[in-house]
């Protein structure tokens, strides 16, 4: 996707963003807008969410940080695209980031994904890379880094039709797999899975976490 506006001052603050499964980077095109609009300058990590394994993406995602040449930008990651985020900073955890802010991440584990990995449809629906991820490998990155969470309370969404979560949910992934020890600071909004990457007042915490390393709670 183009810059456009983003690219308009090189001093904008810098963000790469990283979508989720089934997703492309064109799904942040709203969200993207927003965070224009408040003086970044954003880039988006696009990448096969499906088919490659966690250690294949995290490894494209590092040359792609690497080739922008931008000491301390910053990294949001919605869903699998946190997860693949906080992936990469472990195996490189020398990379120059800034602040991290993850969007409906299942960081502690996905029950939806253990319930669909039961069956071979299942599996080929959530793919390699959510499968692969190890909940234990984000405490020292959460440790190392400034990364924060905003999760959905609001139960909605084609995950409740397929699998049964318990409350609260976002409709994907439960309100106790956002949480993790070690993380700057966490936000529920009531908002849906997909919401997190639509939401006006989730490109204001996300805003507010990279310029303070903690979010607003508006």
């Amino acid at each position: 996707m183009p810059d456009s506006a983003a690219a308009a001052s090189p001093q904008a603050r810098t963000i790469v963003i990283v979508h989720g499964l089934w997703m492309t980077g064109a799904v942040f095109a709203l969200q993207r807008a927003q965070l224009v609009r408040r003086g970044y300058r954003v880039r988006t990590f696009n990448y096969s969410s499906l088919r490659k394994g966690l250690d294949e993406i995290a490894s494209q995602l590092e040359r792609f940080i690497g080739a922008l040449e931008m000491p301390g930008l910053h990294l949001v990651g919605h869903s699998l695209g946190g997860l693949v985020v906080m992936h990469t900073l472990a195996l490189f955890p020398q990379l120059p980031i800034g602040r991290v802010v993850l969007l409906g991440c299942p960081l502690a584990g996905s029950r939806a994904v253990q319930y669909l990995a039961r069956s071979p449809a299942g599996r080929v629906l959530v793919g390699r890379a959510l499968r692969e991820w190890l909940p234990e490998r984000a405490v020292a990155v959460a440790d190392a880094f400034e990364v924060g969470m905003i999760a959905g309370t609001r139960r909605f969404g084609a995950g409740m039709l397929l699998v049964p979560l318990p409350t609260p949910n976002d409709g994907a992934v439960c309100l106790d797999e956002t949480r993790l020890p070690g993380l700057r600071d966490h936000v529920t909004l009531p908002l849906t899975h997909s919401g997190l990457i639509l939401s006006s007042r989730a490109a204001l915490e996300i805003d507010h976490f990279l310029e303070h390393g903690h979010f607003a709670h508006a």
